[in-house]
């Protein structure tokens, strides 16, 4: 037997020990818990935690680290093996042990909606272990709510995965799920019948607003997928032949490329000069504001690249939509012009449009071209 079968054959067994030192002791650390003195971070991390999380992270003081090193050895080699229910049950114990080790919670995210759904035969198997990806990820963003890895990965998985299950998704109630979160910024939670593209949409918009609450740096990219994937929810609006519907989704884009430019414009202007400040080029501050000035570019690059197309795309349905040539040319012309806010109180009178139209069916999402019959 191997030095490493060896280490892994004892692994379990000790590990569950230190679990269960923990598990003994939640008691006692439940009732001190409330006398605990805690600031800052530790005080916010601390009320979300559980008794049996409060006990891993406080009440195994040195063996913690031993216990997590045991448990993460065995989690990979039944991952390796093929077991992944078992290695979804010990990144579980794990996630009780450190609730602030971000990677546990993204590996189980992963594991339960791509690994073990894959393994399953029917649809709706596959969603229910979808769903528990959700939940991991939303649990860890939870635990952890100064950082932006684990809520931008939930709105990643929504938009990558969610887009096999459309339907699914649109006929659950999300508010369970994600109005814990949201409620941090004041957010509601998506109407049920939103689209995964749009609840992805959503949840990178609560990224932004949780960076702005907790004055943590939000990845550039967030500011630019987010009108892309508004994009794609009216696209699956208008290829479903919803097309006053598409129009709306389309403004929600528009107006979210316009906060993105904004954000890039005041960017360039804030880093610029302090770039021509600084003498020193090969310096770290001058590489990050590099970086920062780089970011704020491809933003607006993007911005210009897709809001263009955008306006026109959504006028040129808006004219064909209206009852009369009239008003279509005058909301279409202000949606050329920007004029998003006039555009949108138009379209809230429905008696002006139609609903649904026989044009552009069969369009595919990205180029744009029609699909030959």
């Amino acid at each position: 037997m191997t030095m490493q079968r060896l280490s892994l054959r004892f692994a379990i067994p000790l590990a569950i020990v230190c679990m269960v030192l923990a598990l003994v002791a939640a008691q006692v650390a439940d009732d001190q818990r409330p006398r605990l003195q805690v600031e800052g971070d530790s005080a916010l991390v601390d009320s979300q935690m559980d008794v049996g999380e409060f006990a891993g992270t406080t009440m195994l003081g040195g063996f913690r680290g031993l216990a997590i090193d045991l448990l993460w050895m065995r989690a990979n080699s039944a991952k390796e093996a093929g077991r992944f229910y078992e290695s979804v049950a010990l990144f579980q114990l794990i996630s009780k042990t450190q609730p602030q080790f971000e990677v546990v919670w993204e590996y189980m995210a992963w594991d339960m909606a791509y690994n073990i759904a894959a393994q399953l035969e029917s649809r709706e198997a596959k969603y229910a272990w979808f769903l528990s990806g959700l939940q991991a990820a939303n649990e860890g963003a939870l635990r952890n709510p100064r950082g932006e890895r684990l809520s931008r990965y939930l709105a990643w998985m929504f938009v990558h995965k969610g887009a096999t299950f459309i339907e699914e998704v649109e006929a659950t109630d999300w508010a369970p799920l994600l109005q814990p979160l949201f409620s941090r910024v004041g957010m509601e939670v998506p109407a049920q019948g939103s689209s995964p593209y749009y609840i992805g949409a959503m949840v990178y918009r609560y990224v932004l607003a949780n960076g702005e609450q907790y004055g943590y740096q939000v990845p550039a990219f967030v500011r630019r997928i987010m009108p892309i994937n508004l994009e794609h929810d009216g696209n699956l609006a208008r290829n479903q032949g919803r097309h006053y519907e598409a129009v709306i989704r389309y403004l929600r884009s528009l107006r979210a490329w316009q906060e993105a430019a904004h954000w890039a414009q005041a960017e360039q202007a804030k880093v610029l000069p302090l770039l021509e400040a600084i003498e020193d080029q090969g310096s770290d501050r001058y590489r990050s504001l590099i970086r920062v000035a780089d970011q704020a570019r491809l933003t607006f690059d993007g911005y210009e690249r897709n809001e263009g197309s955008l306006r026109r795309k959504s006028a040129d349905i808006i004219r064909q939509l209206a009852n009369t040539a009239a008003i279509g040319e005058e909301v279409a012309q202000a949606v050329l012009d920007r004029d998003f806010e006039f555009a949108e109180k138009s379209l809230m009178n429905k008696e002006l449009w139609q609903g649904e139209l026989t044009i552009n069916q069969g369009i595919r999402w990205y180029d744009e071209e029609p699909i030959a019959p």
